[in-house]
This record gives C-alpha cells, structure tokens and sequence, in this order.
C-alpha cells in the first residue's frame, strides 16, 4: 500500500528516508545494548510504518530480550505476514512460540513454514523438540517420522511413526510411510500390513492403493498387484507410477 502525500505537495527527501534513518537509528542503539533507546524508535517507526518488516521482528526480539516473550509474539507474527519469504521469521516466531509455552502453535506455523518451502537442520530440530514437548498428538510424532524416513533414517523412523500409530490409528499418512520404512529394510510382509491399513483409513487416497499394489507385486501376488493399481488410477487417472507398475503386471 503506498502512502499518499499529505496536503500540500509531494514529501521532502527528508520525511522519504525517515524510516531508513529511524530503522538505522534503532538497529545501532539495539546492537549497542539501548534496549529502551531501540524499543522507544521501533515504535515509533511502526507507528508511521506498521507492517515494517524488519522493526516488527526486531522488536519482538527485543521484547523477548528483556523476558517479555508473550507480548513480543504479535510482532514475530506481523513481520512473518509481511515478509514470509524469510526464514528468519518462521524460526523466530516458532522459537518465540515454544518459550511462551504455545507448543502446539509453534507446530502450527512450524508446519506452515515447511509448505512455504522452509527446510533445514532448524526445521528437524524445531521439529524433533515439539515431539518432545508434544507427546500426546499424534502430526508432530508422525511429521518427524515421515522427515527422518526422507533423510533415509530408517532406524530411528520407525519407532517414531509406531508412536504416532499409537496416537492415532487411523493416521493414513503415518502407516503408509511406515510401510515404506519397512519396506526399504527388506521386511515386505510387515510392510504390507502398514500399505493395508493405509488404504482402509483412506480408502479415496491413490498413493496408499499404489503402494499397497506396489508391495503386492514385489511380493509375488500379481493379481492382487493388479487389482490394487487399477484402483489407485482409478483415483487419479493420471498417476504415473500406478500406470509403470500396472503395465509390470501382465
């Protein structure tokens, strides 16, 4: 949104940089320990400018410097919605969430940074420790799981997905990358009662019947196989690896 001039003619150069020089001003009192120099012209930027990134997210800083995390939480939240392209302000803000004991909101918007192309080690990490602040919700335990199974942590994924299982039995997600996880130790059998209970619990969901058909034709019953991948295309006419498999089949 751009401001309009105020009555009278155009604004002077001056009142153009105002918010530079007041962001510049507050960056260099913060950086030298003016916690109340730095909060005094934050604020006062984010009166002229209120969605300023920058001055929404270092103030929330701030305020959780001085152990005023809760309060600083609406400013981690404003700079994230004015710039999401910026890592920094989904680790701040979930980091900000977990001190303020929100663990399930801090999961919340964990998961949205992820499906806003947020990945790394700060993300495993966010992510292992909201399973242990989190034991009782079965999308953390299986999100982690289903993250250690891609980093090809075998091992340590199943025990995981087993625990969300437990949470919650009928987690499609979770007994399908469980079957996975089984299947890439060589333990097809078991890994086939995962890819079945994943196509009951959604029975509408084509990867879960295209695993399970999958699984099925590594295991020698074709017919089955077959069965199975004519429904996942059946679902989406245009899954590819449904369409390779099947034609294995005959």
């Amino acid at each position: 949104m751009v401001d309009h001039p105020p009555p009278g003619g155009a604004p002077s150069a001056s009142d153009r940089e105002a918010p530079l020089s007041l962001f510049a001003r507050a960056l260099s009192a913060h950086a030298d320990g003016g916690l109340e120099q730095a909060e005094r012209l934050y604020r006062e930027l984010l009166e002229s400018s209120p969605q300023h990134p920058d001055a929404n997210h270092n103030l929330g800083a701030l305020l959780s410097q001085r152990c005023q995390t809760v309060a600083g939480l609406p400013y981690f939240k404003a700079a994230l919605e004015a710039a999401p392209q910026q890592e920094q302000y989904w680790r701040s803000y979930v980091e900000a969430l977990i001190r303020a004991d929100r663990p399930l909101r801090a999961f919340q918007t964990l998961t949205q940074g992820i499906a806003h192309g947020w990945r790394g080690e700060v993300v495993d990490h966010l992510l292992e420790r909201l399973t242990a602040l989190l034991p009782d919700r079965g999308e953390p335990w299986r999100q982690w799981g289903i993250r250690l199974f891609e980093r090809g942590e075998l091992a340590r994924a199943e025990p995981v997905l087993r625990h969300a299982l437990q949470l919650d039995d009928r987690d499609a997600q979770a007994h399908h990358h469980l079957a996975w996880t089984l299947r890439e130790q060589g333990r097809g059998e078991e890994a086939l009662v995962s890819a079945q209970l994943a196509a009951d619990a959604a029975p509408d969901w084509s990867d879960a019947h295209n695993t399970l058909g999958s699984l099925l034709f590594e295991l020698g019953r074709l017919d089955q196989a077959e069965q199975c991948l004519r429904q996942a295309i059946r679902l989406l006419p245009g899954h590819a690896q449904a369409h390779n498999q099947l034609r294995a089949t005959r």
